[in-house]
């Protein structure tokens, strides 16, 4: 009976939305038909338009807390990938196991958004390019063809779905310019890179090569039996595509193409201190990796009607040459493949001059495969109906109210899940500068789906569910912006992963499983400071202090991951030279995976913290003629290890970019 019933609730919530929507529609106005849709475009110069609403707003009109980063700035900085760029904006935490946030054999790029692990949602101009819970298109999108990039920091599962749990990242991409053809090659001491960009006013491709060199060693030493283990990185080899294709001004096509070959060996020394001097080869791996991402989206912006279908595809081709019994060495080829499938449709009305209603619909699949015989084929299949309405109670005032039912369809592994999500958000505007908000949301998380597939011991994961509070204050100008935001984030069944042997006797040390854990929560305080210092220099200062924690099943809280960030950037400009200097800094950091004498830290205690980031990067660029730029990147110029994950993998040692690029 009270499943009947729960089941009941379920419909009734679908139906209400249903209901609201075609109710609503019967007596709205079509967008450009009422003077309230014309004055809401337009924007005073000195605007940030965002699109954490599902559509563009000035910043001050949106009550969320937003990162706006240029295309302009990630030239100025002269980052290589969007991944690194954005891991280091305090408040977001990167994890990575290669260098130059390269993917690594198994282990997937992943953005965590204010500490909460699986619940970062990457869009590609709205669009959700995620792939099985990781974020590695973030690496597959050139620097040049960002417009600019936007970090919704907080709950936005109404809108966005199941995903943004910690928050939104959304990489909106230049449209198509003018003829011209660029050319172009970076040199290093760890690395170099070739590029070839080309267009007209429909049509962008680029193409870029890089290669990187290997590094030793590439992790901390750990405990394998009497002996020791620690791991080396081969030589990586990376090509990637991205494509733009405009059929009309409301149909666009975006295609990424990634691929990446790489390797690594893991050694075994009979002491911590036998690195180089006495190690042996136990296991060798070889990847390759391929990643395609298609994009489809129709945009009517009159009519506010908008349609995304995606694709994507994943599959990672890789060799495991491995010691068998009597030394006798074994060879293993896998190959793994996931796909995705992606529709989204939303529709925009406005009622009368004050109110307007989002409505919409999303469908996902996505798809595990394994040709090894062990595993078999997974398949996930979710559905959403969503809508948010907002009114404005005067000039000042502006409330905005959301929910999404989220069904997700039973299969061989996992239940059926059926959740309704909330969101309620308030702002006032100060003056024509200045706004106050608040947001309240719960957001809903199912675990990837390839864990079923990770280890034999796997059991029923609960999906992550909970709630997230903020509110915040904007002051933004034309010259000066101010954000300033204080959150508290209550989840329950939080995931980690953990190791097999660590869970079932006998379990595979090298295999991770994902696990539930009690809880997690997190208060903090997120700043951001943007100046314009006169004509030539340029002030982005931002930082969060927070308190990240997760309870265990015994009642125990630990730290998560780190309690302070921070970040600066200035940059001096004139004529044809520019100079850009960043500082990031990350302490009071969490426990690693390893103690320092290779045991593991859950099982033995913590022995020491991971080592604080301290990352100084500078970037220089002269514009030599018109057509030729000259370029300058020195990274990591402190030549800090600074451990980019638990198991202290570090960064790429202190180096350098020559670049240089010729347009036709």
């Amino acid at each position: 009976m009270k499943s009947k019933t729960y089941i009941s609730n379920r419909l009734l919530n679908a139906a209400l939305l249903t209901g609201i929507f075609a109710v609503s529609a019967s007596g709205i106005s079509y967008a450009g038909e009422s003077t309230g849709s014309e004055s809401k475009k337009i924007y005073d110069a000195g605007t940030v338009v965002v699109t954490a609403m599902r559509m563009e707003s000035p910043d001050l009109d949106s009550p969320a807390s937003t990162i706006v980063i240029t295309g302009k700035e990630l030239e100025e900085r002269g980052e290589n990938s969007l991944f690194e760029a954005i891991s280091r904006i305090p408040g977001v935490t990167a994890v990575s196991y290669g260098t130059g946030g390269e993917d690594y054999i198994g282990h997937p790029l992943r953005m965590n958004v204010r500490g909460i692990d699986k619940g970062t949602l990457v869009m590609l101009n709205g669009s959700p390019i995620n792939m099985q819970g990781q974020n590695s298109a973030l690496s597959a999108i050139p620097v040049s063809a960002v417009e600019r990039i936007e970090i919704v920091r907080g709950a936005n599962s109404v809108l966005y779905g199941a995903e943004a749990m910690g928050g939104v990242i959304n990489v909106i991409t230049k449209k198509p310019g003018k003829t011209e053809t660029t050319v172009g090659a970076e040199f290093g001491n760890k690395e170099k890179n070739y590029f070839v960009r080309t267009g007209d006013g429909k049509f962008s491709f680029q193409y870029k090569k890089e290669y990187r060199r290997g590094v030793d060693p590439f992790n901390r030493v750990s405990k394998k039996g009497r002996n020791y283990q620690f791991s080396t990185k081969e030589r990586s080899i990376k090509d990637g595509i991205f494509l733009d294709y405009a059929f009309n001004d409301k149909l666009v096509l975006h295609y990424i193409y990634n691929e990446i070959d790489s390797g690594f060996t893991i050694w075994q020394i009979p002491t911590l201190t036998d690195i180089y001097s006495r190690r042996s080869p136990e296991t060798h791996y070889r990847q390759t990796r391929n990643q395609h991402d298609a994009n489809l989206i129709y945009d009517d912006a009159d009519r506010e009607f908008k349609v995304s279908l995606n694709y994507l595809n994943d599959k990672m081709d890789y060799t495991k040459h491995a010691k068998a019994n009597a030394g006798v060495w074994k060879d293993t080829k896998k190959l793994v493949r996931g796909e995705g499938y992606a529709l989204d449709i939303q529709k925009g009305w406005w009622v009368g001059d004050r109110s307007h209603l989002i409505a919409g619909t999303t469908w996902q699949r996505e798809k595990y495969l394994s040709r090894d015989t062990t595993e078999k084929s997974l398949r996930r299949d979710q559905y959403a109906l969503f809508l948010s309405y907002s009114i404005d109670f005067d000039d000042r005032f502006a409330m905005t109210i959301g929910a999404r039912e989220h069904f997700v369809k039973k299969n061989v592994y996992e239940k059926a899940q059926n959740v309704f999500l909330p969101q309620f958000q308030l702002n006032y505007k100060l003056n024509l500068t200045s706004s106050l908000y608040a947001n309240v949301g719960k957001s809903f998380v199912m675990p990837s789906i390839t864990t079923p597939s990770s280890s034999s011991s796997w059991a029923n994961l609960r999906p992550q569910t909970g709630w997230t509070y903020e509110a915040g204050y904007k002051h933004i100008t034309s010259t000066e912006g101010f954000r300033a935001t204080f959150f508290h984030m209550d989840i329950k069944d939080k995931f980690e992963w953990t190791k097999e042997n660590l869970l079932i006797p006998g379990g595979d040390p090298n295999v991770s499983v994902l696990v539930n854990r009690s809880k997690f929560r997190n208060t903090g305080l997120e700043l951001e400071y943007t100046k314009k210092l006169g004509k030539y220099w340029h002030l982005r200062y931002s930082a969060s202090i927070s308190k990240p924690e997760s309870k265990d099943e015994g009642g125990n809280w630990a730290q998560d991951t780190s309690r302070f960030q921070t970040g600066t950037d200035l940059t001096y400009e004139k004529d044809r030279f520019l100079a850009n200097a960043s500082l990031f800094y990350m302490g009071n950091r969490e426990a690693p995976y390893y103690r320092s004498d290779g045991e593991y830290t859950s099982k033995k205690g913590v022995d020491h913290r991971l080592e604080n980031v301290l990352q100084f990067n500078m970037n220089f660029r002269y514009q030599m003629t018109d057509r030729d730029v000259l370029t300058l990147g020195i990274y990591n110029i402190l030549d800090r290890k600074n451990p980019v994950n638990k198991y202290e993998y570090p960064e790429m040692p202190r180096n350098f970019r020559l670049g240089y690029s010729h347009t036709f």
